[in-house]
């Protein structure tokens, strides 16, 4: 569905913008896009994905996951709170999400959505890694931090 440009002025400081279809409101001066239902869902979708993934690559239960942030920001999230994020029914502050990638040893720009994608798609790695058993899991990580360990050496010629 494609929106045409437009733009409607409400008292003089208060104004909606379309645009590509994306969405602004200017309030005396300031700019702020809209998201749409749909994008803010597909967003907490894709933020609850990774974390999930994140989560289970590091061996940490729902529940601990809640304990090691309730210890830093003196809170009382459960591990339904992080299920309900990982299944994107309930959004998060960025500042949670912040203290989240810290625990996990992330980058917090790892949470954020793939450029080139559209919101409807998703990395397969995901699926396919929910459904391996933990050792098979522990298997991945190990491949991974192997990887990981391999670039920044520099040594790439270890294995072809």
């Amino acid at each position: 569905m494609s929106i045409l440009p437009f733009a409607i002025e409400y008292q003089n400081n208060l104004r909606l913008t379309s645009l590509n279809n994306h969405f602004f409101i200017t309030y005396n001066g300031t700019i702020a896009e809209v998201r749409m239902k749909e994008d803010i869902y597909n967003l907490k979708v894709s933020i609850g994905r990774k974390l999930k993934f994140f989560r289970q690559s590091r061996s940490l239960t729902q529940n601990e996951l809640a304990e090691a942030i309730n210890e830093r920001m003196g809170t009382s999230y459960s591990g339904n709170a992080v299920s309900s994020w990982e299944m994107g029914k309930n959004s998060m502050a960025i500042e949670l999400l912040v203290v989240i990638a810290s625990i996990l040893d992330v980058d917090i720009q790892a949470f954020e959505a793939e450029s080139g994608r559209s919101n409807h798609d998703h990395i397969p790695l995901f699926d396919h890694y929910e459904k391996l058993t933990l050792r098979e899991r522990e298997s991945v990580q190990a491949y991974i931090n192997f990887l990981v360990w391999r670039r920044k050496h520099g040594s790439e010629d270890l294995i072809s």
